[in-house]
């Protein structure tokens, strides 16, 4: 077993990914802290304050020794909760919120940005984690199997006494059924009245329907259902559009991408990796697919899935999201050492320019899941899913500002997952409040919701509809609001 400073990670012999740590979190940004050999004081790697170590947790004094952790059963309370988060783990994972099921890895086990995000992915995949945490000075195996994940329990509930029950639910059941009688009386001797009333009454649209035309969207088009035919989705997340109107829809994992004409009609399906997830696409005019599969950028023809090749970068080690720019060009996220850049290739497939940190760099945290756009000005906008926000950039890479932000108010992210850029240059940011909307210079403008399901990719088309791809449906929508 290797150790390192902080959280310790080895791989045992059956491949399962495992994590040893001992959490502590940072009173100041709620980042997990952890360590071997605890002091009075350690320095937060996220905030970088200073942070007090708790008095148990400290080596002994004078002696050098490390003072044992006091171990005790644990409660019902706590593994009742325990339960309830591995539940919660096991719906954010199989509902495909990926983001939110690493938060709450990390909450749960104290594991590092990179460990939690590595986790989660196996578990998609339907790999087994083995986690050693630390309790009562000692160090338990707990193996998370995503097959075994349990329910989420609602409450604890103390038994209740049969006799007792049946003393108030026969009466309560009778009242009931008074009240009902009355009520439906009332309603038949005055149906034809109140249906004349309203008959007078002209129908207005509640403003709040995400699909009514007073609201910012409309649903102009749904088509798919959840299977593994032709025009079915078990796991939509990327979609692209080329200069003709088909629509690419591609499924997260297995590989699959279908096409369509505008209409949703199902044109043609091939296949790219069926082992790995698929990450990111995109799609120029000509319809050219790129892919981001393990790291790499690989061209396909539209129609037939004929692969046309990779793009590689130098000291770029992995790609993980790709975006058309209005001149042919590409943009990319790039990771190298750890590093959250941003690279542009050219249409003749040359890089030409490269972001630094792109996000990281601004807002001096880690972003491991970037997601990008641009408008027809040439300006650049990375999602970081991690950090909860938006930034915007100049075509040339010059910072411009910064929008979202966590939480769960109007303009605050939580969980996002894509983003895009109509031609009025409003940014459109999928969390799990439904599609928020901004306009060019960060101001909020609007929330509308994909009916019954959550945006995992979005695009517009050129007739600046918006077309969203949500797991197991696709959407188009056409935007009411012009300003």
């Amino acid at each position: 077993m290797t150790r390192q400073q902080g959280t310790r990670q080895v791989r045992a012999r059956e491949g399962k990914l495992i994590i040893m740590t001992q959490p502590f979190k940072c009173p100041s940004c709620g980042a997990p802290l952890s360590f071997e050999q605890p002091g009075a004081t350690l320095r937060c790697p996220f905030c970088g304050n200073t942070v007090i170590v708790p008095e148990e947790l400290r080596a002994g004094g004078g002696g050098g020794g490390a003072q044992p952790l006091q171990q005790s059963a644990p409660s019902l309370d706590n593994i009742i909760g325990q339960a309830a988060k591995l539940g919660e783990l096991g719906q954010l994972v199989r509902g495909g919120n990926k983001i939110a099921a690493i938060k709450l890895y990390r909450e749960l086990f104290g594991a590092s940005l990179k460990d939690a995000k590595e986790a989660v992915e196996r578990l998609e995949r339907g790999q087994s984690v083995e986690v050693m945490h630390a309790q009562g000075g000692a160090y338990h195996n707990v193996e998370i199997n995503p097959a075994q994940f349990p329910p989420v329990p609602t409450a604890f509930q103390a038994p209740t006494r049969p006799r007792a029950r049946g003393c108030w639910l026969a009466p309560v059941l009778i009242i009931l059924l008074v009240i009902g009688s009355s009520v439906a009386l009332v309603v038949y001797l005055s149906f034809s009245k109140v249906r004349e009333t309203v008959g007078n009454i002209p129908f207005v649209p509640s403003s709040s329907n995400p699909t009514s035309p007073t609201g910012f969207a409309s649903v102009a088009l749904e088509f798919g259902s959840e299977g593994i035919g032709a025009g079915q989705f078990k796991d939509a997340r990327s979609i692209g559009v080329d200069g003709e109107g088909r629509i690419y829809v591609a499924e997260y994992l297995g590989g699959r991408v279908q096409v369509f004409d505008a209409q949703g009609k199902f044109l043609s399906g091939w296949m790219v990796d069926a082992k790995m997830p698929l990450r990111g696409m995109a799609v120029d005019r000509k319809g050219t697919v790129y892919i981001v599969q393990k790291g790499v950028i690989t061209r396909y023809e539209g129609m037939s899935g004929k692969s046309l090749g990779e793009m590689r970068a130098s000291g770029a080690s992995r790609f993980d999201d790709v975006t058309l720019t209005q001149d042919g060009g590409l943009l990319a996220t790039a990771y190298a050492g750890g590093a959250d850049d941003i690279v542009r290739f050219n249409s003749n497939g040359q890089v030409v320019q490269t972001i630094r940190q792109a996000i990281s760099g601004q807002t001096d945290r880690s972003e491991l899941n970037m997601r990008l756009a641009s408008d027809g000005l040439g300006n650049i906008y990375a999602l970081g899913t991690f950090n909860s926000a938006v930034l915007k950039f100049t075509r040339e890479g010059r910072f411009i500002t910064r929008m979202g932000g966590e939480g769960n108010e109007a303009g605050q992210l939580r969980a996002a997952h894509a983003l895009a850029v109509d031609g009025q240059g409003r940014v459109f940011v999928s969390d799990t409040k439904g599609i928020q909307v901004f306009d060019t210079n960060g101001r909020y403008l609007d929330v509308f919701k994909v009916p019954n399901n959550v945006a995992f990719g979005l695009v517009f088309n050129d007739r600046d509809e918006l077309l969203v791809a949500a797991r197991t449906k696709v959407f188009k929508f056409t935007i009411n609001k012009t300003r």
